[in-house]
């Protein structure tokens, strides 16, 4: 006999207690690195704090770190162009960019 996926959820409610949550759920495995981040991981935490919410604080800690590499790479790429129109601006003529002046300064750049 074969049960409907509601029936399947029901006769499983009634024997296993009801799931925390309804989230997806990941499984990681435990090699040197994921050990490495637990330990280190452990000395933020009060004793006895479970692996899985030391892992997922972990995660929440890379995701910020990623966000704020973001933002700093943006930062630097909005510096670079300012710096590279202030650099620009400095060999601009009202006919156009002055080519000599260009060469000299790079030239000049290259012996240091």
């Amino acid at each position: 006999m074969s049960l409907s996926p509601a029936e399947r959820g029901a006769a499983l409610s009634a024997t296993l207690p009801g799931m925390p949550t309804k989230k997806r759920r990941y499984t990681i495995t435990s090699d040197e690195k994921v050990e490495f981040a637990l330990r280190r991981g452990r000395r933020s935490f009060p004793p006895g704090t479970s692996d899985s919410k030391i892992l997922a604080a972990l995660v929440s800690r890379g995701e910020e770190a990623l966000e704020r590499g973001s933002r700093a790479e943006e930062d630097y790429e909005r510096r670079r162009r300012a710096a590279a129109g202030r650099l620009a601006d400095r060999f601009r003529r009202p006919e156009g960019l002055d080519y000599v002046a260009l060469r000299e300064a790079s030239a000049q750049w290259q012996r240091g």
